[in-house]
Formats: C-alpha cells, sequence, structure tokens
C-alpha cells in the first residue's frame, strides 16, 4: 500500500505502534531493527524502497520486492500500514495497538503489500487494502479517530458508518477470517457501505428519492445458485435471450421472458467484457481467452488464446467476425477470426511506437479496424487487414475511434481530431483539456458531445464549438472539476457534473442541445458510473449500488432499487419494456458464505407517462 504522509495532531503517547519515516530512505532504514537492516545491506537500494513504499512498485525489480519483503518484520509492516493510513505523525494508544494486533493476525498483510501480479491478481490486493484500512480505523478511538478523521475527509458520522460497516461485514473477528479464506469480494464492502450510510437508511441517495419498486414491476428473478458468485457485466439482450457473465467463470443465457435457464458456459477466469452476440455466435472474453459459443446451445464453437495481460486484452466484434490483437516481439499482430469456424481469415502484423500498454487497441468501426497505440492510430481494412491509413497524434491516445458520417473522431491528452474515414487525413482539430477518459466519442447528428472539464459540443462537420457547459468554469480549468458521463435523448444531453474537492456540489444536468441550456439539475453527491435514457425513462446506476429511473423530461424520481456496485460496468439492459438487471448482493452473514446473486427482469416504468407524449 502506498503511504500517504499527511499533517496530523499528535495521537495519545503510548507508543506501542508508532509510525515510520516514509520520506527519506536513510531515515527509513535507521528505524529497523539491526536484523533488518542485515537482511536488507547488500539485496535493496535504499532508493528502491522508496520507490516501492511510495508506490511505484513497477520500478523496483521482482527479486528487490521479495527480499524488501523477505526483510521486514511483522511489526514493521503493521507500523508501515499505520503510517500509510495516519500518516507520519503520532502513535496509537497501547488499547488500540492491541486492537490492530488482533485484527490482523489473520491476516496476510505481507501479501496484500508486495504480492507481485504474478502471486496475487490486482483485485485481490485492493480487496486486502480495503480490508486493512477497515480493520485499522476501527480500532481508533475517539480521541485518535478526532485527529485522524479531518486528514482523511471523515467525521464523526463516518466512525459510526465504519463501525456498522465491519458489523455488517461479521466483526473484526468474522472479517478478517473470511479475507484470509478468500470469501469476501469488493462488492460487499460497497454493499455494506451502501447499508450504512445515513442518506441510504433514510431513503434517499443524493437529493433523489429511493422510491422502492412496485411489487407488481418484478416479472421475474434468476438466481445463480451459487454462493459468492456475482453477475458483475452488463447483460446482452438478443433475440429474447438475456446473456450475462459473473466473476465466477461463468456466462449464462436466460429466456427473456421467463427467466429459465436455456444454458450455461464455464470460462476459465472472470469475464472482462459483457458477452457480444453477432451472427448467432456469443462471444465471451476472459484475461486469457476468447470464446465463441453457439447462441442457441452454449455450445463451445472454438477458443483463441490471448497472449498478453488483461491490460492490453480486447477484442471486437463486427457481424460474425471476432477482431483480436496478440503481443508480438515486435508489435501487435492483429487477426480476424469467422465467428462460426474459428478459422483466421487474415492476420497483419502492426508495429508498435512505444512499450506502455495499450488500453483499448482495437476498435472496429465501420469499413475499418482501428489500432490504437500510444502516440498512433492505424485503420486496417477489415476484410483483408491491408494497412488503409497510419494518423501520428504525436501525444497520447485517450480514446477509441468513433466512425460517423464518412469521419472517424478521437482525442488525444490534448487534441480532439476528425479524420477522413478513407484516408485519414486531418479534417480538423479542436484542443482539449488533459483530462483523462477512455470513452469513445458521442457523435450524434452532426454534433460531437466532447466529454472534458467542461462538456463542449463541436460541429462534427467543421469542428467549430456551439456551446459548452460547466457549473464552474474556473475549477473545470484547474482540473479540479470535470463532467462524466453523458447520454444524448429527447432533445437533451444528460451530463454529470464532478467535484474533486467539493463531492457536495456534484449534480446530474439536462441541457437542451440546441443551446446548452438547462433543463433540469438534480444534486448526486454518489458518482454515477453509466447513464442511459429509453423511452423517455431515464437509467443511472450510482456508485452507491443503485439503479435509479427518473423522468427524463423533468428529472422527477420514478424508483430505485439497490443491486450493488459494479466495477463501473453497466450492470442493465432495456429491451422491450422490461429492464433487465444484474444484481449483487448487499448483505453479509458471518460465517456463511455470500448470498447468491443473479438477474432481475422489471416492467419498464415506460407506462406511468400519458401515451399522448410519444
Amino acid at each position: 500500500m502506498a503511504p500517504t504522509p499527511t499533517a496530523t495532531p499528535s495521537l495519545t503517547a503510548a507508543p506501542a505502534l508508532a509510525p515510520l519515516s516514509t520520506d527519506d530512505p536513510l531515515a527509513f532504514i535507521s528505524e529497523l531493527s539491526d536484523a533488518e537492516q542485515s537482511c536488507l545491506a547488500g539485496n535493496v537500494d535504499p532508493q528502491q524502497v522508496m520507490a516501492l513504499l511510495g508506490g511505484a512498485p513497477d520500478a523496483v525489480s521482482a527479486e528487490e520486492s521479495a527480499a524488501l519483503s523477505q526483510c521486514l518484520e511483522d511489526e514493521t509492516l503493521l507500523r508501515l500500514f499505520l503510517t500509510g493510513v495516519i500518516g507520519q505523525t503520532g502513535s496509537l494508544s497501547a488499547e488500540s495497538s492491541t486492537c490492530v494486533r488482533s485484527g490482523f493476525a489473520n491476516f496476510d498483510l505481507r501479501s496484500v503489500m508486495f504480492a507481485t501480479p504474478a502471486e496475487s491478481d490486482e483485485e485481490a490486493a485492493m480487496v486486502g487494502g480495503m480490508v486493512g484500512f477497515l480493520l485499522m480505523l476501527s480500532c481508533l478511538n475517539e480521541e485518535e479517530w478526532q485527529a485522524v478523521g479531518p486528514s482523511l475527509g471523515m467525521g464523526a458520522d463516518d466512525r459510526d458508518s465504519l463501525q456498522c460497516v465491519i458489523a455488517e461485514l461479521g466483526g473484526q473477528e468474522g472479517l478478517a477470517a473470511a479475507l484470509q479464506s478468500g470469501a469476501v469480494p469488493p462488492t460487499a464492502f460497497f454493499g455494506a457501505s451502501t447499508a450504512c450510510d445515513p442518506q441510504m437508511t433514510e431513503g434517499e441517495s443524493g437529493t433523489i428519492t429511493t422510491t422502492p419498486v412496485p411489487d407488481d414491476s418484478l416479472i421475474w428473478q434468476y438466481e445463480t445458485g451459487a454462493l459468492d458468485e456475482f453477475v458483475i457485466v452488463s447483460p446482452t439482450v438478443v433475440e429474447g435471450v438475456v446473456y450475462a457473465g459473473s466473476d465466477e467463470d461463468r456466462v449464462y443465457a436466460l429466456d427473456a421472458e421467463t427467466g429459465k435457464l436455456l444454458w450455461s458456459f464455464e470460462v476459465e477466469s472472470d469475464l472482462s467484457i459483457p458477452p457480444l452476440v453477432s451472427g448467432g455466435v456469443v462471444f465471451a472474453e476472459d484475461i486469457a481467452s476468447i470464446y465463441a459459443l453457439d447462441a442457441a446451445t452454449g455450445t463451445e464453437l472454438w477458443r483463441s488464446e490471448l497472449f498478453y495481460s488483461s491490460e492490453l486484452s480486447s477484442s471486437s466484434v463486427s457481424g460474425a467476425t471476432a477482431y483480436q490483437g496478440t503481443e508480438t516481439a515486435d508489435g501487435l499482430e492483429v487477426s480476424a477470426i469467422d465467428g462460426r469456424t474459428g478459422k483466421q481469415t487474415w492476420a497483419t502484423n502492426v508495429p508498435r511506437s512505444s512499450p506502455i500498454p495499450l488500453l483499448f487497441p482495437l476498435t472496429a468501426a465501420g469499413a475499418n479496424v482501428y489500432v490504437s497505440d500510444e502516440f498512433q492510430v492505424r485503420a486496417l481494412d477489415s476484410t483483408t487487414g491491408k494497412l488503409v491509413w497510419s494518423f501520428d497524434t504525436g501525444d497520447v491516445v485517450q480514446s477509441p475511434p468513433t466512425a460517423s458520417n464518412g469521419a472517424v473522431f478521437l482525442r488525444s491528452y490534448t487534441t480532439a481530431y476528425a479524420l477522413d474515414e478513407s484516408t485519414g487525413e486531418q479534417l480538423w482539430s479542436y484542443e482539449v483539456d488533459s483530462v483523462e477518459t477512455d470513452s469513445p466519442p458521442v457523435v450524434m447528428d452532426g454534433v460531437w458531445y466532447l466529454n472534458d472539464s467542461a462538456l463542449r459540443t463541436l460541429d462534427a462537420a467543421t469542428g467549430q464549438l456551439l456551446w459548452s457547459f460547466a457549473v464552474d468554469e474556473e475549477k473545470a480549468g484547474l482540473g479540479e472539476a470535470a463532467t462524466r458521463p453523458l447520454a444524448v435523448a429527447e432533445g437533451m444531453v444528460f451530463v454529470q457534473t464532478l467535484f474533486t474537492y467539493e463531492p457536495g456540489r456534484n449534480a446530474l444536468h439536462a441541457l437542451d442541445t440546441a443551446t446548452g441550456d438547462e433543463v433540469w439539475s438534480l444534486g448526486a453527491d454518489w458518482d454515477l458510473s453509466s447513464i442511459m435514457v429509453v423511452d423517455g425513462v431515464l437509467y443511472a446506476h450510482s456508485l452507491s449500488g443503485y439503479l435509479h429511473t427518473l423522468d427524463a423530461l423533468t428529472g422527477e424520481p420514478i424508483w430505485s432499487v439497490h443491486v450493488g456496485y459494479h466495477w463501473w460496468q453497466r450492470p442493465f439492459a432495456v429491451s422491450d419494456d422490461v429492464v433487465y438487471v444484474g444484481y449483487l448482493p448487499t448483505t453479509w452473514t458471518e460465517g456463511q458464505g455470500s448470498p447468491s446473486s443473479g438477474v432481475y427482469a422489471f416492467t419498464a416504468p415506460r407506462d406511468m407517462f400519458d401515451d399522448a407524449r410519444y
């Protein structure tokens, strides 16, 4: 865990557990025991120690990381973790220190802090850090909390909520034991956090009332029936079948009308993208392989192994053809695979301009397949694989391309581009703020809705700015505020404004697409992971774990359902007046496996509107 030194008031004086110096390698080493110093000597460069403790593990060799892990004693690891939580000043009381030691007795803190990707996946390490953070904070007495809380952005109410979360997850002993057995997934923490949020227990999320779903709206409910299994990727609805994927390596096909299980298929690891269905083939992808399944029976047609890490793992489907990229010694091999047979129809090796891992190497759009390297975008003919054109952005590509009306739209850190789809010739460019985003450009009806520190609308043909929207232009310009995500429907564009240092100002806005004038807005102290508008209903999934439905024209809340935290995946799909939602358990019982999750089917709240509206 990367320590974050903070200036906090002195804590209770008894130095049973005291922070370590983490801003000076020599000071840090001098505070270690003679045995630890002797072990480190000659094995680890002091500056490399700081690189690892300072949050740059990639700069440290696996050998040095292993040596550091082996040399540091358990007490030192606890002190390091303490430093990361409360900063470098003050010590815990003897009673709090005893509580910390008890909480970590069955907790593999060493693997959390030093495990390499080969030893522990990123999600497991993150869960470990979250559990450790909770256990440490739950041990603070009132005086210590008053000293530490403000530096962590927490108040007295947050201490009560923290104790509630610990209790929801089985208490300190139950939580540590569950973590040791690997039984607690990240979703459980967010479910418990939501259950213990005073606003949630009062039936409110931000300023949107969380009115329950009417009883007669539930059409069916499918439970996976497997403990510790969670439907985490977006359902896909095609020709009367709902396809959903779980974190326990399984694809489900359900009858959309009844919820009856038609078939399921087990893959080798967690699914990384929602199932894609095209040409009677279901394409599923985990971190190791692409699978092609017969949509009617679930029979495996073929699988193709991916030879690179999950950061590079990406496939795109167009028609019944799957495109995949495989890292080679000198580039990226892009190939097209027939969806029914698994036979490769063409393969092209594309040189790399940088060794940095790719976020979205492949995008099939229009007549081309686009390969987005760090500084370049190349267009390959989708039928032959031949290079059509190449375009150099000059800085890091920040979005997969979007094709519309003969043009290709993409953005880098500093610039938004429109290119000719056939030639790659630059049609125009527009300077943007350096805000990280991996969302594809949204281009509709000749307008590019550019999501940035402010929402900007550009004429797709000329690049001319039509209008922009930011609640606070000054803060947006300083990078303290941003806009995301967005949807365009009903003559409006829906966007959320996020304030880094003032989350109480976050809000969801509906703007007139022609003028940018605000039609309505709602405070949203929760953060939205996805929004969609279908038949006048706005669906918004929040990081608090709720799926909210609103009247898109007025912002009036309709109903909300608690479906759990889904890691930025959209957990719902809307088809034929039905809302299909993948849900996660939101409660936890000590000594038991997690409750099963599954899929809900609700009647869409479309019928609340006067028929005259549509």
